[in-house]
């Protein structure tokens, strides 16, 4: 009995699904990062002791995922998420006042990095992202600026061992487009993610930022994002202030 064979009896799964889930192990472990080429169907069959019909089983899954992406004459490609494939809401802001023109210009919409600091994840955080309470994470404050006003502030957490020596000059570097910065420097791609949206009132916490009163009410969304395996990666709670903007959330669903 084959290695492989032993290894399905074993997790009593089918062959193609162990093969799938080494494939996207080694995308997340970044031998293959985020638009490089994964190696040709004969040679990964070779590395897996399969078939090549079996490889293409799983191969077609990551596909269906948008995990991997063909290309017609070139090959099997890791999917490189652009900016412009999430739906960001915070990418999307306009001012309050806009009731036709459904976009902005980048140039009119600014982030800037308030805080960035690692600490002991609370129990919200650490039931999101799977952790341990207590376990190292980093906490970054960015604040959205349409036309220089103030109109919303983000506090993000990630967990400290994913994303090793994350820095304020790397989230600047990015402009706040943090999903672009975990692709493109710790292979780490948002797959999808499940926003909560409701309204809250804010303390002076967030207001300080925000130059607005205590207790002003606030749309508040709680997001949680997650990438493969469906590995938590990041926990958002997100405040704008609705007498100066609104957020258009797009969808090519």
């Amino acid at each position: 009995m084959s290695i492989e064979s032993k290894q399905v009896l074993a997790a009593g799964s089918p062959l193609y699904k162990i093969v799938k889930s080494q494939l996207l192990e080694s995308i997340q472990r970044g031998e293959w990062r985020p638009g490089e080429a994964i190696p040709a169907e004969k040679r990964l069959s070779e590395r897996y002791n399969i078939s090549i019909g079996t490889l293409r089983k799983a191969v077609d899954e990551l596909t269906e995922e948008k995990i991997l992406v063909r290309h017609q004459g070139r090959g099997t490609f890791v999917a490189l998420q652009e900016a412009r494939d999430f739906t960001f809401a915070f990418k999307r802001l306009i001012p309050a006042t806009n009731d036709s023109n459904l976009s902005l210009t980048q140039e009119s919409h600014d982030v800037a990095v308030k805080t960035l600091l690692k600490a002991a994840a609370h129990k919200e955080e650490a039931e999101d992202l799977n952790l341990r309470p207590g376990a190292a994470v980093y906490r970054i404050s960015l604040q959205h600026l349409l036309e220089n006003t103030p109109v919303a502030l983000e506090q993000i957490t990630v967990p400290a061992d994913r994303f090793p020596n994350l820095d304020e000059r790397l989230v600047e570097r990015y402009r706040g487009n943090l999903y672009q910065l975990y692709q493109d420097t710790y292979a780490t791609t948002v797959l999808k993610v499940r926003d909560l949206v409701g309204s809250q009132l804010v303390d002076e916490g967030i207001t300080h930022f925000l130059d607005c009163a205590h207790n002003q009410p606030m749309v508040h969304v709680k997001r949680v994002a997650w990438s493969y395996h469906d590995d938590p990666v990041e926990s958002r709670h997100s405040w704008i202030d609705p007498r100066k903007a609104k957020f258009v959330i797009t969808s090519t669903d």
